[in-house]
């Protein structure tokens, strides 16, 4: 994209979070300031790290401190690399590992994680560290489980013994709300179905609030999936999205597998969801996704008072909940293979993140 220098747009009368950023890399914008914090430090592009760690020579004395994990960086796919912090010259690095947001249960957990990574094609990501739970067990109580029946079953077990305490069930922390964590959309738009089939009446909320939330995502994902579903039953050989238009703003003829390749090439993220509700729900797809929107999207069920709270791993970054069950697709994430009957290694490429979710 060719931006302009003093609008910041590009030729078509726009302008993008990363060419700002790469413009304001480019000519130094001073960041007007005596020092800077900068949060979430691993999930920074390079383009970022540069600009920020420059800002140090523009101001006497400007103090610049990056916070941040590399053993959590999960924005590889823009970019984001944790060795460029590590690249940074002339730093003092200070070691901050004791968290008073839990306790040893959690921490023991964490540091199983945190091992895996070390021993792993990942070990050179980052620098080998342990956590310690600095909150005291009374304060912050943890428990963690392994469900083998399903998700459904692990919520459907979590929210009766919330509900009847006294039936040999010690009830739940909190407010009996169970959130449920998912590496994708897809993985918590299944499993809400399945709840609202297994549960009539229970009470599903969606993470998040404003214009590039979840719920909103999903809604507009399940307004627009009929014209991907018409594509994929053969009843549609066009789409009338601005992005599958020609330039005189024709509809482009196309099938499914060249629509499905189309969005695959040209990095058409925002369709990702409508592709991944027809490729899981197939002919059955557009009465899957109602179940969905009159069960979920349309109940206006407040996220702080409800049965169930869906998030994905990227949105649930930072916060905080009593109770949580994490989604099986997450368990791909941590294969492994065995290379002999005296030795094995986790399957991980050696450059991605996924596994930084767990």
């Amino acid at each position: 994209m060719k931006v302009n220098r003093e609008t910041g747009k590009s030729r078509g009368g726009f302008f993008t979070y990363d060419s700002v950023m790469k413009q304001a890399q480019v000519e130094m914008a001073e960041v007007p300031t005596k020092a800077i914090l900068v949060d979430e430090s691993q999930d920074l592009t390079e383009c970022q790290v540069d600009w920020l760690e420059r800002q140090r020579c523009l101001g006497n004395g400007k103090l610049i401190y990056f916070v941040g994990d590399a053993a959590q960086t999960i924005y590889y796919f823009r970019g984001a690399r944790s060795k460029f912090l590590r690249q940074i010259p002339d730093v003092v690095d200070l070691e901050l590992t004791t968290s008073f947001r839990f306790g040893p249960p959690l921490a023991a957990v964490a540091n199983l994680i945190l091992f895996a990574k070390e021993h792993s094609p990942q070990g050179d990501d980052f620098v080998p560290y342990r956590v310690l739970g600095g909150a005291s067990v009374a304060d912050r109580p943890a428990e963690t489980f392994s469900f083998r029946e399903g998700t459904v079953a692990a919520v459907d077990g979590m929210l009766r013994a919330a509900r009847n305490p006294g039936t040999g069930g010690k009830g739940l922390p909190g407010d009996g709300c169970v959130t449920l964590l998912a590496w994708k959309n897809i993985t918590l738009i299944q499993n809400a179905i399945e709840l609202l089939m297994h549960r009539p009446g229970i009470s599903i909320a969606v993470y998040g609030v404003g214009e590039s939330s979840a719920k909103r995502k999903y809604a507009k994902a399940c307004d627009e999936v009929k014209h991907v579903y018409d594509l994929y039953m053969g009843s549609a050989t066009s789409l009338p999205f601005a992005e599958f238009k020609d330039e005189h703003g024709q509809p482009m003829v196309l099938d499914y597998n060249e629509y499905i390749a189309e969005v695959e090439d040209r990095e058409l993220q925002r369709f990702h969801l409508h592709n991944s509700l027809v490729a899981n729900f197939g002919a059955l797809t557009m009465e899957e996704v109602e179940k969905f929107k009159s069960g979920v999207l349309q109940t206006d069920a407040d996220p702080s008072h409800c049965d169930v709270l869906l998030s994905t791993i990227h949105s649930a970054k930072g916060a905080e909940w009593a109770n949580v069950v994490i989604c099986s697709d997450l368990l791909p994430l941590a294969r492994f293979r065995v290379l002999s009957p005296n030795c094995a290694e986790f399957a991980w490429k050696p450059t991605e993140d996924d596994y930084n979710y767990w």
